[in-house]
C-alpha cells in the first residue's frame, strides 16, 4: 500500500463528497424550503449561507480536480498512452467531462448571478421592488434554480462514472 496514494484517494473523496453534499443538499433541500417560505427568510439564510459555502467549494473543486488528475496519472503509470484502450478510461473521461461541465456552470454561471442576485436584494432591502427589481428578482431567481438543478444532475453523473470506472 503506498501511503501517498492512499492520501490522494482520501483527499480526492473527501472533497468530492463535501463539494457534491453541498450541491446537492442546497438544490434539492434547502433551496426548496426557503423559497416556499418567501424571501422574507430566503434572503437572509442565503444571504448568510452562501458567503461561506461559495469559498468552501471552490477550494474543494481545486483540491478535489487536482487530487482527481494526480491519481488518474499515477494509476496510468505517469502516462495517458491507451487511456482509451480500456472501459475505466471512457468512465473516467465521462467523470472528467461532466465535473469540469459542473464547475463551469457553479463558478462561472451561478455565483455570478448569485451575486447579482444578492447585489439586487440589498438594493432593495426594506422597500417593495418596483416592476422592472421584481423582473430581475425572477428571472435570476428561476435562473439560479435551472442551474443548480443541472449542476445537480452533473454531480450525480460523475459519481456514477467514478463508481462504475472500478468495475468496468
Amino acid at each position: 500500500m503506498d501511503p501517498w496514494m492512499v492520501t490522494l484517494r482520501i483527499l480526492h473523496e473527501m472533497f468530492g463528497l463535501l463539494l457534491v453534499g453541498n450541491t446537492l443538499f442546497l438544490t434539492l433541500f434547502l433551496e426548496p424550503r426557503l423559497k416556499a417560505l418567501g424571501p422574507s427568510f430566503q434572503n437572509p439564510v442565503m444571504g448568510a449561507v452562501m458567503p461561506i459555502v461559495v469559498p468552501v467549494q471552490m477550494v474543494s473543486f481545486v483540491i478535489m480536480a487536482t487530487t482527481g488528475a494526480v491519481l488518474t496519472l499515477k494509476i496510468r503509470g505517469g502516462t495517458l498512452d491507451g487511456f482509451f484502450d480500456v472501459n475505466w478510461g471512457w468512465a473516467m473521461l465521462v467523470g472528467i467531462i461532466a465535473t469540469a461541465a459542473a464547475g463551469v456552470i457553479g463558478f462561472g454561471l451561478v455565483t455570478p448571478n448569485a451575486r447579482r442576485l444578492e447585489k439586487l436584494g440589498r438594493a432593495i432591502r426594506g422597500r417593495a421592488p418596483t416592476a422592472a427589481e421584481g423582473s430581475e428578482l425572477s428571472r435570476l431567481g428561476h435562473r439560479l434554480t435551472t442551474l443548480s438543478r443541472t449542476n445537480s444532475v452533473l454531480c450525480v453523473v460523475v459519481i456514477a462514472a467514478m463508481a462504475a470506472a472500478r468495475y468496468v
